[in-house]
This record gives structure tokens, C-alpha cells and sequence, in this order.
């Protein structure tokens, strides 16, 4: 029975049409001339805008932004949607 219902949820799956994520409309990740990180993103802003979030924030996180600032730019990423991103999956590291 449970073959049957398993073989039944992979052929739905299988079957269904896929769309597109839409990649196009995401904004770049690669910073490049035509897609810097703006002179208002700074690690202290994005420390402040974190310790907004996380009020108790633990003090071995003190020069993240830093951190991800120069990763990123080795790296040519948006250093700033790294860190946002981290902020969200992280839930403003108050794992």
C-alpha cells in the first residue's frame, strides 16, 4: 500500500509542469561596475541595523560586517545581500 502511495505522489510530481524561478527578476549577486555596493552600506551600518534586531546580540559578533564586507569583495559578491541574508536565515544570530 505504501509502494503504491509513494509511486503515486512520484508520478504526480514527475507529471506536473515546471515553471521557471523567475531568475531574471532576482537581483544580481555578482557586484561589478554596473552593480557596486552603494557608499551607504558600511559595516557599522549593517552592525547598528543588526543590534536593532537583536538587542542582545553576543559580543564574538562584533566585526561580522567587517568580515563579510571583505569576503565579499575578494569574492566580487554583494557583501550586503550576503549579510542580509544571513540576518533572515539566522534570525538575526539569535540562534
Amino acid at each position: 500500500m505504501q509502494r503504491c502511495f509513494g509511486a503515486f505522489f512520484l508520478f504526480a510530481f514527475v507529471a506536473m509542469p515546471m515553471q521557471s524561478a523567475g531568475a531574471g527578476s532576482l537581483p544580481e549577486i555578482k557586484s561589478n561596475p554596473k552593480n557596486p555596493v552603494p557608499a551607504c552600506a558600511t559595516p557599522g551600518r549593517m552592525m547598528e541595523y543588526l543590534k536593532s534586531r537583536n538587542p542582545e546580540l553576543n559580543s564574538r559578533y562584533e566585526a561580522v560586517a567587517t568580515e563579510y564586507m571583505r569576503v565579499g569583495e575578494a569574492l566580487s559578491v554583494r557583501w550586503d545581500y550576503a549579510f542580509y541574508q544571513m540576518i533572515i536565515e539566522t534570525g538575526s544570530l539569535s540562534y
